[in-house]
């Protein structure tokens, strides 16, 4: 999972937990799952390893929001998103084929 945003991005000493402010809005982001992950703040250009054609964005101001994992060849990805101002439960959370 990748989201590039112009907020400012604070990480949890954990890793788990990311808040994201600009202006005045703060959206939240929970690593609810798998319990190795962990959220990396990057530059918003393409990895060592992507290509980077000429005249690509440089997406100055930008920022990636990564999630880490290492050693992983099959997960499921749950990330909790939540405004400030809003408070859900992780469990009433439902994977997306019961949507």
């Amino acid at each position: 999972m990748v989201l590039h945003t112009p907020a400012q991005v604070q990480l949890s000493e954990d890793g788990k937990t990311a808040t994201l402010t600009q202006g005045t809005a703060t959206l939240q982001a929970v690593l609810l799952s798998p319990k190795d992950a962990r959220f990396a703040v990057m530059d918003a250009k393409p990895l060592p390893t992507s290509p980077n054609p000429l005249g690509q964005n440089p997406n100055n101001g930008i920022r990636k929001l990564a999630v880490h994992l290492s050693q992983t060849a099959s997960m499921q990805l749950i990330v909790l998103l939540s405004l400030q101002r809003e408070v859900q439960s992780p469990q009433a959370l439902k994977p997306l084929m019961a949507w």
